[in-house]
Protein backbone atom coordinates (compact mmCIF):
# COMPACT_ATOMS: atom_id res chain seq x y z
CA UNK A 1 0.00 0.00 0.00
CA UNK A 2 2.87 2.38 0.73
CA UNK A 3 4.17 1.84 -2.79
CA UNK A 4 0.73 2.71 -4.18
CA UNK A 5 0.65 5.94 -2.16
CA UNK A 6 4.09 6.81 -3.48
CA UNK A 7 2.91 6.44 -7.08
CA UNK A 8 -0.23 8.47 -6.35
CA UNK A 9 1.93 11.32 -4.99
CA UNK A 10 4.18 11.16 -8.06
CA UNK A 11 1.16 11.25 -10.40
CA UNK A 12 -0.42 14.16 -8.54
CA UNK A 13 2.91 16.03 -8.57
CA UNK A 14 3.29 15.44 -12.31
CA UNK A 15 -0.27 16.62 -13.07
CA UNK A 16 0.13 19.65 -10.80
CA UNK A 17 3.41 20.65 -12.46
CA UNK A 18 1.87 20.15 -15.89
CA UNK A 19 -1.13 22.33 -15.03
CA UNK A 20 1.08 25.11 -13.65
CA UNK A 21 3.22 24.99 -16.80
CA UNK A 22 0.10 25.01 -18.96
CA UNK A 23 -1.24 28.04 -17.10
CA UNK A 24 1.99 29.96 -17.61
CA UNK A 25 2.18 28.87 -21.26
CA UNK A 26 -1.34 30.19 -21.85
CA UNK A 27 -0.50 33.51 -20.21
CA UNK A 28 2.74 33.91 -22.17
CA UNK A 29 1.15 32.67 -25.40
CA UNK A 30 -1.69 35.15 -25.07
CA UNK A 31 0.69 38.00 -24.22
CA UNK A 32 3.00 37.24 -27.15
CA UNK A 33 0.70 36.10 -29.93
CA UNK A 34 -2.87 36.72 -28.84
CA UNK A 35 -5.74 34.26 -28.88
CA UNK A 36 -4.52 32.27 -31.89
CA UNK A 37 -1.20 31.45 -30.24
CA UNK A 38 -2.97 30.59 -26.98
CA UNK A 39 -5.23 28.02 -28.68
CA UNK A 40 -2.26 26.35 -30.35
CA UNK A 41 -0.98 25.63 -26.82
CA UNK A 42 -4.31 24.78 -25.18
CA UNK A 43 -5.66 22.20 -27.67
CA UNK A 44 -2.79 19.67 -27.44
CA UNK A 45 -2.65 20.19 -23.68
CA UNK A 46 -6.32 19.35 -23.27
CA UNK A 47 -5.87 16.27 -25.45
CA UNK A 48 -2.91 15.21 -23.28
CA UNK A 49 -4.88 15.69 -20.07
CA UNK A 50 -7.83 13.70 -21.41
CA UNK A 51 -5.53 10.89 -22.54
CA UNK A 52 -3.86 10.86 -19.12
CA UNK A 53 -7.26 10.72 -17.40
CA UNK A 54 -8.44 7.83 -19.59
CA UNK A 55 -5.24 5.87 -18.92
CA UNK A 56 -5.44 6.48 -15.14
CA UNK A 57 -9.13 5.47 -14.94
CA UNK A 58 -8.45 2.36 -17.02
CA UNK A 59 -5.56 1.40 -14.74
CA UNK A 60 -7.72 1.82 -11.64
CA UNK A 61 -10.51 -0.29 -13.14
CA UNK A 62 -8.09 -3.05 -14.15
CA UNK A 63 -6.52 -3.03 -10.68
CA UNK A 64 -9.93 -3.21 -9.00
CA UNK A 65 -11.09 -6.02 -11.27
CA UNK A 66 -7.93 -8.03 -10.60
CA UNK A 67 -8.41 -7.59 -6.83
CA UNK A 68 -12.08 -8.56 -7.06
CA UNK A 69 -11.23 -11.69 -9.04
CA UNK A 70 -8.64 -12.70 -6.43
CA UNK A 71 -11.17 -12.13 -3.64
CA UNK A 72 -13.88 -14.12 -5.44
CA UNK A 73 -11.50 -16.97 -6.24
CA UNK A 74 -10.41 -17.17 -2.60
CA UNK A 75 -14.06 -17.21 -1.45
CA UNK A 76 -15.02 -19.89 -3.97
CA UNK A 77 -12.09 -22.05 -2.88
CA UNK A 78 -13.08 -21.57 0.75
CA UNK A 79 -16.70 -22.52 0.03
CA UNK A 80 -15.50 -25.76 -1.57
CA UNK A 81 -12.94 -26.76 1.07
CA UNK A 82 -14.19 -24.87 4.19
CA UNK A 83 -10.55 -24.53 5.24
CA UNK A 84 -10.20 -21.36 7.30
CA UNK A 85 -6.43 -21.81 7.80
CA UNK A 86 -5.93 -21.64 4.04
CA UNK A 87 -8.46 -18.83 3.47
CA UNK A 88 -7.33 -16.33 6.12
CA UNK A 89 -3.78 -15.81 4.75
CA UNK A 90 -5.34 -15.01 1.37
CA UNK A 91 -7.60 -12.49 3.07
CA UNK A 92 -4.58 -10.96 4.82
CA UNK A 93 -2.87 -10.38 1.47
CA UNK A 94 -6.02 -8.85 -0.02
CA UNK A 95 -6.53 -6.67 3.06
CA UNK A 96 -3.00 -5.26 2.77
CA UNK A 97 -3.85 -4.10 -0.75
CA UNK A 98 -6.54 -1.75 0.52
CA UNK A 99 -4.99 -0.77 3.85
CA UNK A 100 -6.94 2.12 5.36
CA UNK A 101 -9.21 2.66 2.37
CA UNK A 102 -12.94 2.07 2.31
CA UNK A 103 -14.73 -0.91 0.79
CA UNK A 104 -18.31 0.15 0.43
CA UNK A 105 -19.32 2.10 3.51
CA UNK A 106 -16.72 0.75 5.92
CA UNK A 107 -12.94 0.65 6.23
CA UNK A 108 -11.29 -2.36 4.61
CA UNK A 109 -10.07 -3.82 7.90
CA UNK A 110 -13.61 -3.80 9.34
CA UNK A 111 -14.97 -5.34 6.14
CA UNK A 112 -12.47 -8.17 6.44
CA UNK A 113 -13.39 -8.71 10.09
CA UNK A 114 -17.00 -9.26 9.00
CA UNK A 115 -15.80 -11.61 6.25
CA UNK A 116 -13.73 -13.61 8.75
CA UNK A 117 -16.69 -13.96 11.11
CA UNK A 118 -18.83 -15.22 8.25
CA UNK A 119 -16.12 -17.67 7.17
CA UNK A 120 -15.65 -19.04 10.68
CA UNK A 121 -19.39 -19.50 11.07
CA UNK A 122 -19.64 -21.21 7.65
CA UNK A 123 -16.78 -23.54 8.56
CA UNK A 124 -18.65 -24.69 11.68
CA UNK A 125 -16.38 -22.89 14.14
CA UNK A 126 -19.16 -20.91 15.79
CA UNK A 127 -17.36 -20.42 19.12
CA UNK A 128 -14.38 -18.80 17.36
CA UNK A 129 -16.73 -16.73 15.21
CA UNK A 130 -18.67 -15.50 18.25
CA UNK A 131 -15.45 -14.63 20.09
CA UNK A 132 -14.26 -12.63 17.07
CA UNK A 133 -17.69 -10.96 16.87
CA UNK A 134 -17.48 -9.87 20.52
CA UNK A 135 -13.94 -8.53 20.03
CA UNK A 136 -14.87 -6.78 16.80
CA UNK A 137 -17.85 -5.03 18.40
CA UNK A 138 -15.43 -3.33 20.80
CA UNK A 139 -12.96 -2.32 18.06
CA UNK A 140 -14.99 -1.21 15.02
CA UNK A 141 -15.74 2.45 14.51
CA UNK A 142 -17.81 2.79 11.33
CA UNK A 143 -21.59 2.92 11.64
CA UNK A 144 -22.07 0.32 8.91
CA UNK A 145 -19.75 -2.23 10.57
CA UNK A 146 -21.40 -1.68 13.96
CA UNK A 147 -24.83 -2.17 12.39
CA UNK A 148 -23.74 -5.38 10.62
CA UNK A 149 -22.08 -6.85 13.70
CA UNK A 150 -24.99 -6.03 16.01
CA UNK A 151 -27.39 -7.53 13.48
CA UNK A 152 -25.24 -10.66 13.29
CA UNK A 153 -25.24 -10.93 17.09
CA UNK A 154 -29.03 -10.53 17.25
CA UNK A 155 -29.63 -13.28 14.72
CA UNK A 156 -27.00 -15.65 16.00
CA UNK A 157 -28.20 -19.24 15.94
Amino acid sequence: MKNNKKWNKIAIGFISTFLWGLGWAIIVGYAVGGTKKMWSIVQPSIAFLLLTLVIWVSYQLIKTRRWTNRFNNAWEEFMIKRDVEEYFPKLDVLEKTYGGQFLGKMPANEYFICTRISALKSAGRKEDAYALLETALKEVTSDQAILLLKSEKEHWD
